[in-house]
């Protein structure tokens, strides 16, 4: 269960990755300006979509790590 729980908290953090990568690639709107604020509110939603994973990651290897200790 607890390599499950960790698989899915890199995929987590991978698809943030994506996700800024992603928001760095030029958007085809209409007008420059429209685009300019478009990509970086992506690249604003991007981080903290990243910044929240990375702490849900931060407290999960936590949890494991007392359950790890608490076992032995």
């Amino acid at each position: 269960m607890s390599l499950f729980l960790i698989l899915i908290a890199w995929i987590l953090v991978i698809s943030g990755l994506y996700l800024i990568a992603e928001a760095l690639v030029p958007i085809g709107t209409q007008g420059k300006l429209s685009a300019e604020i478009a990509g970086t509110l992506k690249v604003i939603g991007a981080f903290l979509l990243l910044g929240s994973l990375l702490y849900i990651w931060f407290l999960l290897t936590k949890y494991l790590v007392v359950r790890i200790k608490t076992k032995s």
